[in-house]
């Protein structure tokens, strides 16, 4: 079994519980050992967010900086995963794109000396200096190639140019062209919805159906997405993150989804045939999908989603019902015991004035 590693977040929520732990088991253990010993029990099954929810519902208000907003900790905890989430797939998706950039001929391919190999064989006018890294002499290579592909378009170059010539240097010309549109059609436009009021309607134009805002809340993520939290009674709780947004060539958009709440579900997906993968975080997330296909597949296990963080609000209220109680009881049992004290603490004064007697 894969060992499971503690987020920073779920460490600093773990110190101002006062539990010291370096693995998910020792953590665990004294979750559920803080619970039990406040009658909190069967807990056992529960996923380490939701035991830390749990945890901190029962510190008293001022107990400690976990626990001076009780409401939020979870809402802080899951926004924080989310927007880690969303970074990593954004570098991920950055990388891919410079590599299409970069991608799609045979250059790619080549080394220093096969790439200078080249610029002899076909006779490009290309100087290569030691200072030239390979990137800089491949995109040399490929000006010069635009640059004989257009010469050879004007009519008197194509009387003067041999016809085997021409599509020796043809060929890689159109590779070139390929490679460089290419990855415009497939990286489109950017969506900000954080910056971008009409980004932001567009996605939730698409949502609103299945997550009225009424029920649900929207924030916008630095890579170009949104989280979308369930507004409970007791916290807020991410079931999505849509990120990576970006508009097509053909209207669609193109994103990432992740299901924030299935990372110990994960049979829900699989009877639903969702194809997926697993994030670090062990949250199951679909790549490179399109924003209708995201909805459809929202669809599919919503009431998974919604399921999930109703159980876990609901235990948060009962948790904080019966914490109050016990106050309440304390509270109660400190003033009777004061009540009880409080005769013995005004005889005192009233020794000396025994003394206060006048003499004859």
């Amino acid at each position: 079994m894969a060992k499971v590693t503690l987020t920073k977040e779920q460490v600093k929520r773990l110190n101002a519980l006062n539990i010291s732990a370096k693995s998910d088991d020792a953590a665990r253990k004294g979750i559920i050992d803080l619970l039990a010993q406040n009658d909190v029990d069967g807990m056992d099954d529960e996923d380490m967010d939701t035991l830390l929810d749990l945890a901190e519902s029962l510190i008293p208000e001022g107990g400690s900086a976990a626990a001076e907003q009780p409401e939020t900790a979870g809402d802080s905890n899951e926004e924080s995963e989310a927007e880690e989430l969303a970074h990593e797939a954004e570098e991920e998706t950055e990388e891919e794109t410079e590599t299409a950039e970069e991608s799609g001929d045979e250059f790619d391919g080549m080394d220093r000396n096969a790439l200078k190999k080249y610029i002899k064989e076909n006779g490009l006018e290309v100087k290569v200096f030691k200072s030239d890294s390979d990137d800089d002499i491949r995109a040399k290579i490929r000006a010069a190639v635009d640059t004989a592909e257009t010469a050879e378009e004007a009519p008197a170059a194509e009387e003067e140019a041999p016809k085997v010539k021409k599509a020796e240097k043809k060929a890689p010309a159109k590779k070139a062209e390929k490679a460089e549109k290419k990855p415009t059609a497939k990286r489109g436009v950017k969506l900000d919805p954080q910056n971008n009021e009409e980004d932001m309607k567009t996605l939730k134009d698409a949502l609103t159906e299945l997550f009225p805002e009424d029920e649900f809340r929207y924030d916008a993520v630095k890579s170009a997405g949104v989280t979308i939290k369930h507004k409970g009674q007791n916290s807020n709780r991410a079931l999505v993150l849509i990120e990576n947004c970006s508009l097509q060539a053909d209207g669609s958009i193109k994103c990432n989804l992740y299901f924030l709440t299935l990372a110990k579900n994960l049979e829900v997906l699989d009877n639903a045939d969702i194809a997926y993968e697993k994030c670090w975080s062990g949250a199951p997330f679909i790549k490179g999908t399109t924003l209708a296909e995201a909805v459809e597949a929202i669809s599919a296990v919503k009431e998974h989603l919604t399921a999930q963080v109703k159980k876990i609000d609901k235990r948060l209220g009962e948790n904080r019902a019966k914490m109050e109680e016990g106050f309440s009881k304390k509270s109660a049992a400190a003033k009777k015991e004061g009540a009880e004290n409080a005769p013995a603490a005004k005889k005192a004064p009233a020794a000396p004035a025994k003394k206060t007697v006048k003499k004859k």
